[in-house]
């Protein structure tokens, strides 16, 4: 009886139920990007390089995969269905789906999602999804090491040394780092997923398989495709910041050395 009792609680622990979500969903990512970056165009009659620069695919993919797969659908995993009735709730999370989406044409929608999840971290913690602050000195060098993964190209472009491999490195870097969806891909992968990875393996595991899950996802979008990188560098970038995550247990460590690897060359300039 005390065996089938444990059995059933280990069935039923919320943890375990979460990371099995948090898997399906980045499942759903990869099946969701490959039906819109390759099978809708083949179907349509699209040349791929179009098909990837058109806005059409585009605000398809900040809709379906930036804003629902990766933002509202780990929430609602996390937090359940009655939050969703409440606005305060509701409402900031409408305003990051829709600034996901359109972010393309007007840049400055793209912070959106960054103060609306803080708000909704102060209304309702998402301390589960890596917001949280722990050691200021560790977490100081971590927002350094990010940054300077961002910088690193710019330095390397100083230095004169531009080649076909720092091409691959400056353009890996700035799909992981430099982009407007970099803060969400970084809450999705490291706030939700890698945090839930840690609560079931080692960190030695949870770091392989969250640089496996982010190199899969990255090679079903047509931007691996056409544009000029490598998993050569992406899975280095992806484990470097795994293994800052796994030390610091905060996404907000990474949104800030993001942050100032975008900030500094333009207060240089």
């Amino acid at each position: 009886m005390r065996l089938n009792l444990m059995a059933s609680n280990k069935q039923f622990d919320p943890y375990v139920a979460e990371f099995h979500n948090s898997i399906k969903l980045c499942i759903a990512a990869v099946v969701f990007s490959i039906i819109i970056s390759f099978i809708i165009p083949f179907v349509a009659g699209y040349e791929l390089s179009s098909w990837h620069h058109s806005s059409i695919k585009q605000m398809l993919e900040s809709f379906a995969i930036m804003g629902v797969i990766f933002i509202v659908l780990p929430l609602f995993a996390n937090k359940g269905t009655y939050l969703f009735k409440q606005l305060r709730f509701t409402i900031p999370l409408i305003l990051t789906v829709l600034s996901a989406t359109f972010s393309q044409y007007i840049f400055i929608l793209g912070s959106i999602p960054l103060f609306a999840l803080i708000y909704i971290h102060f209304q309702f913690s998402l301390a589960d999804f890596g917001f949280r602050t722990k050691n200021w000195k560790k977490e100081a060098l971590a927002i350094l090491a990010v940054a300077t993964i961002s910088l690193l190209p710019i330095l390397l472009m100083k230095l004169g040394i531009e080649n076909i491999w720092f091409n691959k490195f400056s353009t890996a870097s700035g799909r992981i780092l430099g982009n407007s969806t970099a803060l969400i891909k970084s809450f999705f992968f490291f706030g939700f997923l890698m945090e839930r990875l840690l609560r079931n393996y080692n960190k030695y595991i949870s770091i392989l398989l969250i640089a496996a899950m982010f190199s899969i996802y990255e090679v079903c979008t047509t931007a691996f495709w056409i544009e000029d990188y490598s998993l050569i560098f992406i899975i280095p970038i992806v484990l470097l910041l795994a293994v800052i995550y796994t030390w610091t247990r905060s996404v907000v460590v990474i949104w800030l050395g993001i942050g100032a690897g975008r900030l500094i060359p333009r207060l240089l300039n």
